[in-house]
């Protein structure tokens, strides 16, 4: 007995959800941090930053989850924020893109500014 209409373009459908997760989607997340605590070369000052991080994600909200956790791990030899006073880490942007073309992935380092 052959499948119903319904059951095929609900099978499609199924197939379609199951091909997106396994193709990530590209993007380049640019993120902004302000009222970080920060020992760097041996000076203890309050830093803020800027920086740009290439990740794949299944949506966009899910490559911003990615990297902000890159740079949170990134940050923990360095910070020295209390619960009371925590810094504040933003996606200023994020843009999908088709390749990563020439840019490290996902990217490193940050561009210091003093904060205060």
């Amino acid at each position: 007995m052959p499948k119903s209409l319904a059951a095929r373009v609900k099978a499609v459908h199924f197939a379609e959800a199951f091909k997106q997760r396994l193709v990530m989607k590209k993007y380049k997340i640019f993120v902004e941090a302000d009222n970080l605590l920060t020992a760097i070369d041996g000076k203890i000052a309050k830093r803020g930053f800027y920086t740009t991080r290439f990740v794949e994600g299944n949506d966009a909200k899910d490559a911003d989850h990615r990297a902000l956790l890159m740079i949170r791990e990134e940050l923990k030899s360095i910070l020295l924020n209390t619960q009371s006073d925590p810094p504040t880490i933003v996606v200023k942007e994020n843009s999908e893109i088709e390749t990563f073309g020439n840019n490290a992935v996902p990217g490193e380092g940050f561009t210091w500014f003093d904060s205060e």
